[in-house]
């Protein structure tokens, strides 16, 4: 009304004049004018974070009388200093603020505008808030299409709004890793009966303090074993509430900011009577803030799955057939050793040790294996030994002592052996004090076996023995053989393949090889 009032203020010949110009004005110069306005921010952030807002003005043509009036949850509130327009500061003059919300007038005078093309105004907020919460923004652009004096705004003029830009305010961010005993990026091997470990790390690397659950889904022929869900730090356990046959829900209580030292749990897995032998399971293990604590900001990373295979059980006997019995001082025997699996199941991944306990012999060759195959039980679980076994390495190493005197070993990585089949190598022994030693051997692999209840094999053993060089005999006038001293002289290091301590290897080698470990688990963010 205040429009059509000052129309009829104007005198006759004025009124003519701008209805001659509305008339012959075309319609789309006057009202097809199509501005956006569209706004971005940091998806997340936290109390005391400040938050830059950009707001990318585009015009198709020149407007007037403009403005930006922006619009900011309380948990967003705007500052009035550091505003922007394309790159300028502007003028406190211009900027207006109501509660958390700004007006910021685009040029000196009300009546200016801005010129076709983009423009960019920016200014910052502060997180005001403790709490988590999902907020957004937004801004208006206010605009009249006409130059001054012809601001007709209510019937010339116009106004378009922003999407509104959603930022996480103070939320979560929880990852889990999911870690088989037998290392990352490896396939547990589950024997009929056995346990198997799974490390979670969780960690939370957003912002809060989320109450948060752990959800497991166990592949079918797994149930929780005795030790259940533990508490890495200290073993107390973690009571889990099964959802359905595979699913168990495992409260964590609440996880705060990531600072560096994760919290870890242990997953013991045993198999079920219907246990799939010869199949490959999935677990999964997924992490998410309990109602009310907030919402992810990635759920990329909140849940992992890792395999295990189930191996069902190989029985596996060891059969050492020495070539003799009794060996002369500076002679050489070769030791046939044969390892052989009577099933159900093949035995996959079968590491072998070969022992000879005493100082009588020196190990100078062995035609097994003694390099792992790709396939091979995996190295993480040799790692405890990886200042002795080196693999790939075949020169000598000498042996270390032992309690009993003395001693030697080979690891023999056996490899998979069916049902039924056996797997034999020949060691090559050289008689070096006279006595009698015992060569041992043992295998393990990673079905569950009868003779080898967790891990506590029984070792074959067959004594050798080395005897006098018998008493020189003239032939001929020739020289005579010198008789023998009882021990041949230490001329260093073993020429013979790849040997590790006794001592180690009979102390320890069960729990190094195959017992559960703990391990390190991969930088897998940046923090």
């Amino acid at each position: 009304m205040r429009t059509l009032a000052r129309l009829a203020a104007l005198p006759a010949a004025g009124a003519i004049g701008l209805a001659t110009l509305l008339v012959a004005a075309p319609a789309e110069a006057l009202v097809t004018v199509q501005p956006s306005i569209t706004g971005s921010a940091p998806a997340s952030a936290h109390l005391g974070d400040p938050v830059t807002f950009s707001y990318t003005i585009s015009l198709p043509t020149t407007v007037y009388a403009t403005s930006i009036a922006t619009h900011q949850d309380a948990a967003l509130p705007a500052s009035a200093t550091a505003v922007t327009l394309d790159n300028s500061p502007v003028p406190a003059d211009q900027i207006t603020r109501s509660g958390g919300d700004l007006t910021i007038q685009t040029g000196a005078a009300p009546s200016d505008g801005l010129a076709a093309g983009d423009h960019t105004l920016t200014f910052t907020a502060a997180v005001a808030s403790p709490d988590p919460a999902d907020t957004s923004s937004s801004a208006t652009l206010h605009y009249s299409p006409t130059p001054p004096p012809m601001l007709v705004a209510p019937v010339l003029g116009g106004s378009v709004d922003s999407a509104p830009v959603t930022i996480a305010i103070n939320q979560p961010d929880l990852s889990v890793v999911l870690t088989p005993d037998s290392g990352e990026d490896q396939v547990g091997l589950l024997g009929t009966g056995q346990d198997i470990d799974f490390e979670v790390d969780v960690a939370n690397l957003g912002y809060g303090s989320p109450t948060s659950t752990l959800t497991l889904t166990l592949p079918t022929g797994t149930k929780l074993g005795a030790d259940g869900v533990s508490w890495d730090s200290d073993g107390s356990t973690v009571t889990c509430s099964p959802l359905d046959a595979s699913h168990l829900s495992c409260p964590l209580g609440a996880l705060a900011h990531d600072s560096g030292d994760d919290p870890t749990l242990n997953i013991d897995l045993t198999t079920t009577p219907g246990e799939p032998v010869g199949t490959v399971g999935t677990i999964t293990a997924a992490v998410a803030p309990d109602a009310g604590q907030g919402t992810d900001t990635d759920r990329g990373n909140d849940s992992v799955s890792a395999q295990l295979e189930f191996t069902g059980a190989a029985r596996l006997s060891y059969t050492i057939t020495p070539a003799k019995k009794q060996i002369p001082l500076g002679g050489k025997v070769d030791v046939t050793l044969t390892v052989h699996n009577a099933g159900p199941q093949p035995a996959p991944s079968t590491v072998g040790f070969a022992v000879v306990v005493g100082s009588q012999f020196d190990v100078v060759n062995f035609t097994g294996r003694t390099v792992p195959p790709p396939a091979a039980l995996p190295l993480a679980r040799l790692h405890n030994l990886g200042t002795v076994v080196k693999p790939g390495v075949t020169g000598a190493v000498a042996p270390g002592s032992a309690p009993d005197g003395g001693g030697s070993a080979v690891l023999w990585f056996v490899g998979d052996i069916p049902a039924g089949h056996s797997v034999t190598a020949t060691l090559t022994l050289k008689a070096r004090q006279l006595g009698t030693a015992k060569v041992g051997l043992l295998a393990i692999s990673g079905a569950a076996d009868p003779n080898c209840p967790n891990f506590d094999c029984n070792p074959t053993t067959v004594p050798i023995s080395v005897v006098a060089v018998p008493a020189p005999v003239a032939h001929g006038g020739g020289t005579p053989i010198s008789g023998g001293t009882g021990t041949l002289p230490d001329t260093g290091a073993n020429t013979g393949p790849a040997v590790l301590g006794l001592g180690l290897l009979v102390a320890g080698a069960g729990l190094l090889l195959l017992g559960r470990r703990r391990p390190a688990v991969a930088a897998r963010r940046v923090r």
